[in-house]
């Protein structure tokens, strides 16, 4: 496969990939992209059951006006993500 062949919209990024030199060919990437799209579709097939009831929850807890605003939610996101690398 040569770049040519990637949808346009993509190249920019294949080739930026390629320039940085994480990945010898497009070859190489490909595979990578390959092996990450079967990892996720793995983890989502292990855990949709699991997602499946934390978004049943969200939803009855939003019935019940137990929800905050976008906003607020990723301040929560960030201040538990600094806290956690703060400690290790």
């Amino acid at each position: 496969m040569t770049i040519e062949n990637i949808p346009e919209d993509l190249r920019s990024f294949v080739s930026r990939e390629l320039g940085r030199g994480r990945y010898r060919t497009l070859d190489d990437l490909l595979v990578e992209g390959l092996r990450l799209l079967r990892e996720r579709d793995v983890f989502v097939e292990e855990h949709r059951e699991e997602l499946r009831a934390q978004v049943a929850a969200g939803v009855v807890q939003a019935e019940r006006g137990e929800f905050v605003d976008g906003e607020e939610a990723m301040e929560r996101l960030r201040r538990e993500l600094g806290e956690r690398q703060r400690e290790g």
